[in-house]
């Protein structure tokens, strides 16, 4: 199997330049994953805390709403972000349904919300960590995507330097 540099320098032997390894090497953006799977993990919860909140009638109307118009949009096939994009589709309805979520809550008596909350098992603050969780793991993988881009473009252009200094080797050799 070519690695990624191999495969962009077109499969040639040999290592790449020195700044090619110090490039490869200062790679900051990392993507965490762990915060995102215990957030997935816990969407059963997230589900059955909604369907109690709606059911209990010490639950204002509102905060009903919010749970209706977010379940709503996350089963509704017209999103902001299409579910066809990989990622980022399913990512801004788990942040619609998690900043619903949290609304509701707030909007509805503690006393009830503990109630419901300590019948799934969940803390008061889980639903504003798994959202902070999910901000984060959006910034970092903005981050990411930018600096595989930063690469790629890189390498195209040592590519297109090297082919055009090869054009024109070729050229004069012609002559």
């Amino acid at each position: 199997m070519m690695t990624n540099q191999h495969a962009l320098n077109g499969g040639e032997s040999g290592a790449g330049t020195p700044q090619d390894a110090d490039f490869q090497s200062s790679s900051n953006a990392q993507v965490e994953l762990a915060p995102l799977w215990a957030l997935i993990k816990r969407l059963p919860t997230y589900v059955r805390l909604s369907a109690a909140l709606s059911r209990d009638s010490r639950v204002p109307r509102m905060a009903k709403a919010t749970l209706a118009l977010c379940g709503i949009y996350v089963v509704s096939p017209i999103d902001l972000i299409p579910g066809l994009i990989p990622v980022a589709g399913q990512l801004d309805d788990l942040y619609v349904m998690l900043a619903g979520l949290q609304q509701a809550v707030r909007m509805t008596p503690s006393a009830v919300v503990e109630e419901h909350l300590n019948a799934v098992g969940l803390t008061a603050t889980a639903i504003d960590d798994d959202l902070a969780a999910l901000r984060t793991f959006v910034r970092q993988g903005f981050a990411w995507t930018f600096h595989q881009g930063e690469r790629v473009a890189v390498s195209a252009s040592r590519q297109t330097r090297a082919l055009i200094h090869h054009a024109r080797t070729l050229g004069s050799n012609l002559r």
